[in-house]
């Protein structure tokens, strides 16, 4: 069975799109339309202003020329720790029925394992557009979290994916930390058009690689701190190492 799941491309981001690509196939398997197990190919479509289909950038998809059933995106609750939902197992073998490209998968720094805490830093658009839904987030929040992680377990080594400048240079004068030489981050800790830069360059191919490698490494770490984001749900979704998910 061959399936495909359409979503908009401005709204919402990189990896919300895939959180809810994969909540679509799986209220659709719950509703018993489709059976997960059947499924050959499942290709997620990002339709919107080009002709292009932005998952291609990043997701090995064989081409098929019918598909047996095609749903539109739908709209989910926004979830805080996916480890914790109900559908979770049923979101990781939806998950191995997506293929990373593996250009993206070889870049994830070799030194990131099992013993490594991955933090995941977002601050800006979450402090101008979602702070009553979620709360003000600092970056002291994130470091008394991973001071508390580190002790607890014993970790030696740190991934940071961040979405600004100035959050990784308060962190790399503390810590000796692994990150990825991207390009998509904000210059400050506040949105200042950050917000409105992704939404301008949804269809950069650059973003979508670099949204991919950052979030792909998280899914390497044994240990992820993380906010209210698809972004960090993602990689949780896909790992095979995690041990223990914090959420702020």
């Amino acid at each position: 069975m061959n399936i495909r799941v359409k979503l908009q491309a401005v709204q919402p981001g990189i990896m919300g799109k895939m959180i809810l690509a994969i909540q679509t196939v799986a209220s659709a398997h719950l509703r018993k339309e489709i059976n997960i197990d059947n499924i050959d190919v499942l290709n997620i479509y990002c339709e919107g202003q080009s002709d292009k289909n932005f998952f291609n950038y990043v997701l090995d998809q064989p081409r098929v020329d019918k598909f047996d059933k095609v749903y539109e995106w739908q709209v989910f609750p926004q979830v805080a720790d996916v480890s914790s939902h109900e559908n979770f197992l049923l979101y990781r073998k939806i998950a191995k029925k997506i293929n990373i490209k593996k250009k993206i998968l070889e870049k994830i720094p070799a030194e990131i394992d099992e013993n490594t805490v991955g933090l995941h830093i977002r601050l800006t658009d979450m402090n101008s557009l979602h702070s009553r839904d979620y709360g003000h987030r600092t970056l002291d929040s994130y470091l008394h979290k991973l001071e508390e992680v580190i002790s607890e377990n014993n970790i030696k080594k740190i991934f940071v994916a961040s979405d600004n400048l100035e959050s990784l240079s308060k962190i790399r004068s503390k810590y000796d930390v692994i990150i990825n030489d991207v390009n998509i981050r904000n210059k400050t800790e506040t949105d200042s058009g950050y917000n409105d830069f992704l939404r301008k360059n949804h269809n950069d191919y650059d973003l979508w690689n670099s949204t991919f490698l950052d979030s792909m490494s998280l899914s390497r770490c044994g240990y992820i701190i993380k906010g209210v984001s698809s972004f960090s749900n993602i990689p949780i979704i896909f790992s095979s190492s995690l041990k223990r998910v914090y959420t702020l």
